[in-house]
C-alpha cells in the first residue's frame, strides 16, 4: 500500500506512494525542508483484492507526473519543483496485514509504455539501462529481499509471511485444457517483443 524514501527532512529526495482503501492511488515528492507536491488519483483506479501492475514514472525535465494501472496510463499531471539536493535514503514498503507484493522495480529513466508493458509481462534481467533495483520476491523464506539488479541493495523484511499466491502466468495467450488440474496442463505464448532499454 505505500512505498517510500527515508522520512527525515534531510533527505530531501524523499517520495512516497500510496493505494488507498478506496482503490485511488496517491504519489508525491519532497523537494525542500518537507514540502511536498504530489498527485492524487480519484476512486476506483485500482480494483482491490486482485493483483494490478503499478507503475509512477516522474519526467524531471517536463515535470510530469503518469500512472499506469495493468500497463495503460490511468492519469498525468505536471508540477513545479523538482527534489534539490540531500542524499538517497532507505526504501521501505508498509501497509495492512491483508497487502501482498510480488515485486518491485526502482529505475532512474521514464519508461516508455513499451518499456512498462515488458516490464509488467517479464522477469527482468537485472541489468537493463536505468534500473536501479530489482526486488521479485522470490526467496520464499527468511527475512532478506535480494536486489536482482546490478547494484545488489538487498533488503531486510519484516512482519511479513512468505507466500505463493502472486500470479505467475506472463504474456497474452494462454491454452488451457477443459479441465485443469495442474500448472502443466497449462501452455503459455508469449507475445509481447522485449524493448530496448536506453
Amino acid at each position: 500500500k505505500y512505498a517510500g524514501g527515508d522520512t527525515d527532512d534531510d533527505y530531501n529526495v524523499n517520495y512516497n506512494f500510496m493505494v488507498a482503501s478506496d482503490g485511488s492511488l496517491s504519489y508525491d515528492h519532497e523537494y525542500t525542508g518537507g514540502f511536498n507536491e504530489g498527485l492524487t488519483t480519484g476512486p476506483g483506479v485500482v480494483v482491490m483484492n486482485e493483483w494490478q501492475h503499478i507503475s509512477v514514472t516522474r519526467d524531471t525535465t517536463l515535470k510530469e507526473y503518469k500512472m499506469y494501472v495493468n500497463g495503460k496510463l490511468v492519469s498525468t499531471s505536471t508540477y513545479v519543483n523538482n527534489p534539490v539536493g540531500g542524499s538517497l535514503g532507505p526504501l521501505f514498503t508498509s501497509g495492512s496485514t491483508q497487502d501482498e507484493y510480488s515485486e518491485f522495480s526502482l529505475w532512474d529513466k521514464v519508461l516508455t509504455p513499451q518499456e512498462i508493458q515488458h516490464v509488467m509481462h517479464s522477469h527482468l534481467l537485472g541489468n537493463e539501462a536505468g534500473l536501479v533495483g530489482y526486488w521479485p520476491f522470490n526467496e520464499g523464506i527468511g527475512n532478506s529481499a535480494t536486489d536482482h539488479s546490478s547494484n545488489s541493495k538487498n533488503g531486510t523484511i519484516t512482519d511479513t509471511v512468505w507466500n505463493n499466491n502472486a500470479p505467475i502466468i506472463y504474456g497474452t495467450n494462454i491454452y488451457t485444457t477443459d479441465t485443469i488440474s495442474s500448472s502443466e496442463q497449462l501452455v503459455l505464448e508469449h507475445t509481447i517483443t522485449a524493448p530496448t532499454y536506453s
